[in-house]
This record gives structure tokens, sequence and C-alpha cells, in this order.
């Protein structure tokens, strides 16, 4: 089937497009494995392209927002993003036929007998300073479902705000003890 003619497209080197696209892919995924979350740095520039033609008016692009090339890297940008984030929360292989049990049965993923050692990890970490020991302790009284932040600030009696600074300082020296 011979592609229609469409003015939009004129003068478009989809080859060089699609060399790019795929370029930048490699180079943004070459410290991670060949394929991660199911997907290779060939399939993200496919991906691409294949959202660009499924949408009915390619994503809104017209000329006068810049070149092609430049808005579908802005494309393959979100991809590689959601695939990332995807592959961050996948904490086993699909070659594992537990994980795929404990994905199937709906079991929680996350290794839960850690928990108890990262609460100590934080409390070594918090301990010297008043305000981060207050911080891990209020941690332990809340739900942690929704509005962690806001849950922690009423429990400090202080503002989101400063429970965000407070997370940050004991991030900092969490990973200084590391």
């Amino acid at each position: 089937m011979k592609p229609e003619k469409y003015p939009l497209y004129e003068g478009i080197d989809w080859a060089r497009i699609g060399k790019r696209l795929f370029v930048v892919a490699s180079l943004s995924t070459a410290h991670m494995p060949d394929i991660f979350d199911g997907v290779s740095a060939e399939d993200l520039v496919n991906q691409t392209f294949e959202t660009y033609f499924a949408a009915f008016d390619g994503l809104g692009w017209t000329p006068k927002i810049g070149p092609l090339d430049r808005f579908l890297l802005g494309v393959l940008k979100h991809k590689l993003l959601d695939h990332i984030r995807r592959h961050k929360r996948m904490v086993g292989s699909l070659d594992d036929p537990d994980f795929v049990k404990k994905m199937q049965t709906g079991q929680p993923i996350a290794a839960g007998d850690r928990k108890g050692e990262l609460q100590e990890e934080l409390e070594r970490a918090a301990s010297g300073d008043a305000d981060l020991e207050e911080l891990v302790e209020a941690a332990r009284d809340i739900d942690g479902r929704h509005n962690v932040n806001q849950q922690l600030a009423t429990e400090l009696e202080t503002t989101p705000e400063d429970i965000v600074n407070l997370k940050k300082r004991l991030v900092r020296r969490y990973k200084r003890n590391q």
C-alpha cells in the first residue's frame, strides 16, 4: 500500500528522524539492560512513531511548533520516562516463577520483611537530630496511605513544607550513612 501524499509531511526525511530517535533512545538506555520493562531502545522508537501516527491530529504537531524530529524527541522522552518509572516498580524478573506468582495473586511485590530494617536504618540516620527523630517517630503513627506530608505536619504541628525539608535532610543523612 502506497502512503497518500499529505502536504504537511512533504520534505520530511522519515529515515533520518528514525535514526535520530534511535540514537537518542540508545544513548538514553545505555546504562540499562538491553531490554527493560519488556522493551528495547528500538521498541521505544517504534512506540513513539505508533503514538504519533495513531493520534488523529498527530499529537497536535504543526510546523509552527517546530521541527518534527524535535517534537518526536519530546514524545520519545516521555515514553522513556514512563518505562523507567514502570521498571523501577518492577522488583523482580518475569522469568522468576515466584515473582510471576506474586503478580498474579496480587500479593505485594516489595519485600515486607525489609520494612523493619529500613525503620532501624532511618532511626540511626536521624539519631542526634531531635527534629529528624520526631519525624521518624511520627511516621510510625500515621497510616501513610494519602496526604502523608499533611498527616506528618498535623502530627508534628508544623507545615507540609517543613515536613518536605525534614524528609530531604533525613534522606541526605541516610545516604551518607550507606
